[in-house]
């Protein structure tokens, strides 16, 4: 037992190993029970790899080890059984049950490739596992009025979600789409590390854990952070999101114009399925452009401009859903005198953004 413990932990010692299996070795066969002459096969490998150019002390054994080791070997399970169908299913052609010429045994594998699979192995507390979502499940948490609001503005644009919704792994998301296994989540303060430096703010462990897990299982999130929809503190900001009919300015309009004479087909005031508008769209290429007047701006000293909160959350909202956002300024567009000017800005800005 302790030799095939010391084995198990990958324990190198020559002299070690020598000074246990050689006691072993001076005791009769018939002294070990069938699960120590098993395990001893395994030290036997073990002891092969670690020292290629050494005798094994009890080499006499050998036989008698590899033989209680393939007798011992476990029935396969069920389990096994599914998965090796579906690797059938899928033209992984592979031996079921395969021993290795050490005697080692294999659920599935590609003897050429030495590749294989193991699907048996359990999560250490799988005998608690309904007992963990249970309990994972009690202590999900109350809805805030950050999501009701979320929530309000989601419905107004029409995109139609799950509130509250739970995944059959247990794992709460505040609003889904479990079709698209599309996820938004609402991250209050709760949700981010307390940061000295100024306005740095940095997501938790537990936070990002749960991202993490999500994505795995196939999720795409949109996080939407406290900070970002705080920044949009008036109605008529909110009320962006609503699926309206924009109505387009002049400045909007003359960007069309040279987009079209440079070959760029597009569609006009495109609105998206989650609801959000866009100036100028190219939709299968997910390649959106958006001109930006001076209400996109703060207030800034002398000639600094710096993007507002609400475009910059619409920027970060489409850059999740997967578009690539070309931004037209104003004060770019304004010192461009003729249509020439005009149409070479517009290549050049989609060459170098998209």
């Amino acid at each position: 037992n302790t030799a095939w413990a010391f084995a198990c932990i990958g324990w190198s010692n020559f002299n070690f190993f020598v000074a246990l299996l050689s006691s072993a070795g001076n005791k009769h066969q018939e002294s070990f029970i069938d699960t120590e002459l098993s395990q001893l096969h395994m030290v036997h490998l073990h002891f092969q790899l670690q020292f290629p150019d050494q005798k094994f002390p009890i080499a006499h054994m050998q036989s008698e080890l590899l033989r209680e080791f393939k007798r011992q070997a476990p029935k396969p399970s069920q389990i096994q059984r599914d998965v090796a169908a579906a690797l059938s299913r899928i033209g992984w052609n592979h031996a079921f049950e395969f021993v290795t010429r050490e005697g080692l045994s294999l659920d599935m594998a590609q003897p050429d490739t030495k590749t294989a699979i193991d699907p048996d192995q359990k999560f250490p507390l799988a005998h608690m596992q309904s007992e963990l979502l249970t309990a994972f499940k009690r202590q999900a948490p109350k809805p805030s009025q950050l999501q009701r609001d979320v929530a309000a503005a989601l419905t107004r644009i029409g995109w139609n979600h799950a509130f509250e919704f739970v995944t059959r792994e247990g794992l709460s998301l505040d609003m889904a789409q479990p079709d698209t296994k599309t996820a938004i989540e609402v991250d209050g303060p709760t949700h981010f590390l307390k940061c000295t430096k100024g306005t740095q703010r940095v997501e938790n462990g537990r936070t990002k854990f749960k991202s993490r897990l999500l994505r795995q299982l196939g999720w795409t999130l949109i996080r939407i952070p406290y900070f970002d929809w705080d920044a949009l503190n008036d109605a008529v900001a909110q009320e962006a999101f609503k699926r309206q009919v924009p109505k387009p300015s002049q400045l909007q309009r003359d960007v069309a114009a040279a987009l079209t004479r440079i070959g760029w087909d597009h569609v006009f005031e495109y609105v998206t399925r989650e609801g959000m508008s866009l100036d100028m769209a190219q939709p299968e290429a997910k390649i959106a452009i958006e001109v930006d007047g001076p209400s996109h701006y703060l207030k800034g000293k002398g000639t600094q401009r710096v993007e507002n909160g609400r475009t910059k959350f619409k920027s970060r909202i489409l850059g999740q859903l997967g578009w690539t956002l070309i931004h037209i300024p104003y004060f770019e567009w304004s010192a461009l005198f003729d249509a020439a000017a005009q149409d070479s800005y517009l290549k050049s800005k989609i060459r170098s953004d998209s």
